[in-house]
């Protein structure tokens, strides 16, 4: 079992340590040390830090985050914004660059970060988003291929189908059809 450490608000009493201890155990959590301010839990795989937050803060207690969970977070919410499918893309656009701007640092200090604290690289994650949403807006918006290749930011269609293949061993068309068949032989027959 590894250890995780997390900072919590608001704790400034033995009251506050025992509401604590309480809460985490309703999780399952095995607790190795708990002081005003600090928790450290044992785990076979990662903890869910909203989960967690979901029970301190009817408590009256926070997660404090470290800068690079912040910053994950930032990154994160980054590339939802830009691989929504709403996203403007600027001619010659670098996801890089976009991120070292808004985020005030140099990619390469951006992409080790939220690998240490993810666990998968900055550019798996990106393109693993972009596919998941591709196949969102295939099965659910119904849009061609052609479309969701231009909506995510891919250079070319070509492209776009070469990734998704790689990505899930099926051509974006051949996959749109098997989600529609399933989706037909779902729906009730008609009197």
């Amino acid at each position: 079992m590894q250890e995780q450490l997390f900072y919590i608000k608001g704790m400034v009493c033995e009251r506050c340590i025992h509401a604590v201890r309480e809460a985490i155990g309703q999780l399952g959590y095995p607790i190795q040390d708990l002081q005003l301010g600090e928790l450290v839990l044992l785990y076979p795989t990662p903890i869910e830090a909203q989960l967690l937050q979901q029970k301190l803060e009817p408590l009256g207690f926070s997660l404090l985050q470290s800068k690079k969970s912040q910053l994950t977070r930032a990154i994160r919410e980054l590339v939802a914004e830009v691989y929504s499918g709403h996203f403007d893309f600027p001619q010659a656009f670098r996801f890089s660059r976009l991120a070292a701007e808004k985020l005030n640092r140099s990619y390469e200090h951006i992409s080790d970060s939220f690998s240490e604290e993810a666990g998968v690289s900055l550019e798996n994650y990106i393109i693993r988003y972009r596919i998941s949403k591709a196949k969102e807006m295939m099965v659910y918006n119904r849009q061609r291929v052609s479309g969701v290749a231009f909506a995510l930011g891919f250079s070319s269609t070509a492209h776009f189908s070469r990734q998704f293949k790689q990505h899930t061993g099926l051509t974006p068309t051949y996959f749109t059809a098997i989600q529609q068949n399933k989706q037909t032989a779902q729906l009730p027959a008609r009197s």
